[in-house]
């Protein structure tokens, strides 16, 4: 449960995705009200029902257990620890007097495979079978604790009861591209256990969305964001213009650190704020005060968007997919403050539209080139994937490949 330390699943999380999920494959309509928590039997399991309270008004009548068999071996350090999970895991972003204490700590990092038994504990048999028959594709959709987008606290149900079971590639990608609105589902190989493929996902995902340039290698590493490139083509964005992106307006604009030979937005080029079609957060750039710009949605209706890109991780493969666009993003204007060299500053800029060339499947489109740029050993502009792999993970000549694993249906 919650107070219970280093647990990923706990049944205050999980049923009410569980919930959720079961309402949905079946739909409300379908839902018999004996299989229903009365209103008066929620106040017993509050904790275990709130989210899906909120979501559908509804908790099923079932309860759930979870009991770890063995060991687990935990690790505070992923590869490297310059970049170790804490790049990665936002577990550690406090705040108080002992922000900068904490921070000096590694988020610790547990791996326990086949070792949680899950206890469903229900009296009405055809809503136990109902979760039986659902509950693999429920896991394979779904990540647990932090970070959950990028692939950490993911597990795959391996037994029901007696039984083992396992679902196929096809299944796997056909259940995430339903659950997101994908059209597609890709893979990579993952490498020899989860904290390499956390690894993995974290060099991708930083080369997808925000580019990646390290200093410290032998030889340096860089990389132009995907995102960005992508979006500055003129024949398919902002009627034959492309669109410019927020971290080249806020440098052109005094609110961040230029470095030499930075890319520009060129004139015809109207800047967006591009990477929340990836997810938002609250910050961007350094972790220094002068170097940090913070950013709020000037309408105050979105607080958070969480990323765009689900990665999961089964065996030694990792799937992905790309989750449709929301609406309520489009468009939206999120306002940037900083402090750069001790002068605050505030501009303004909007989210991409459908006015601009993006819309709902935007992530369609995108991930298909993403796949070809990151298969590219000979990019146009930076390293190739394979490059930043083999450097950071001390693998020679390491060859890694997008593939795709499945589409819809």
């Amino acid at each position: 449960q919650y107070y219970e330390k280093k647990a990923t699943l706990r049944a205050s999380e999980v049923k009410p995705k569980l919930d959720s999920f079961l309402v949905g494959k079946l739909g409300i309509d379908n839902i018999k009200e004996t299989w229903i928590v009365k209103k008066n039997e929620e106040k017993e399991t509050k904790g275990c029902n709130e989210e899906a309270t909120e979501k559908n008004n509804i908790a099923l009548n079932y309860k759930l257990r979870f009991n770890v068999k063995s060991n687990n071996t935990v690790s505070n350090s992923i590869i490297d620890p310059r970049n170790a999970i804490n790049a990665m895991y936002f577990g550690n972003m406090v705040n108080g007097t002992k922000q900068k204490e904490i921070k000096k700590v590694y988020k610790e990092t547990i791996f326990n495979p086949q070792n949680v038994e899950m206890t469903v504990i229900c009296f009405i048999p055809e809503l136990m079978e109902t979760i039986c028959q659902y509950v693999q594709e429920f896991f394979v959709t779904e990540n647990f604790g932090t970070r959950q987008s990028k692939g950490f606290g993911g597990y795959t149900v391996i037994s029901i009861g007696n039984k083992n079971v396992n679902l196929s590639e096809a299944q796997i990608a056909d259940a995430l591209c339903k659950k997101y609105g994908a059209m597609k589902c890709y893979k990579f190989d993952g490498g020899v256990n989860s904290g390499e493929a956390l690894e993995r996902i974290r060099i991708i995902y930083s080369i997808i969305k925000s580019g990646a340039n390290y200093g410290y290698t032998k030889p340096k590493l860089y990389r132009r964001s995907l995102l960005f490139v992508y979006l500055k083509d003129k024949n398919k964005f902002n009627n034959g213009k492309g669109i410019g992106n927020e971290k080249a307006f806020l440098k052109q604009h005094g609110m961040a650190p230029k470095v030499p030979d930075y890319h520009k937005n060129h004139d015809g080029e109207d800047p967006r704020y591009t990477r929340a079609l990836l997810g938002v957060g609250d910050t961007m750039f350094g972790p220094k005060r002068d170097e940090k710009v913070t950013l709020s949605d000037k309408n105050k209706i979105i607080k958070r968007y969480p990323s765009t890109i689900f990665f999961k991780i089964i065996g030694n493969t990792v799937y992905y997919v790309g989750k449709r666009i929301s609406k309520d993003i489009l468009g939206a204007s999120f306002e940037f403050s900083s402090y750069y060299q001790h002068r605050k500053k505030t501009e303004t800029l909007k989210v991409p539209t459908i006015e601009d060339g993006v819309d709902e499947n935007f992530m369609d489109g995108f991930l298909e080139y993403c796949k070809k740029e990151l298969n590219n050993q000979n990019p146009k502009e930076g390293d190739s994937l394979n490059q930043f792999l083999s450097i950071i993970l001390k693998k020679r000549n390491l060859r890694v490949e997008i593939q795709e694993a499945g589409k819809h249906g």
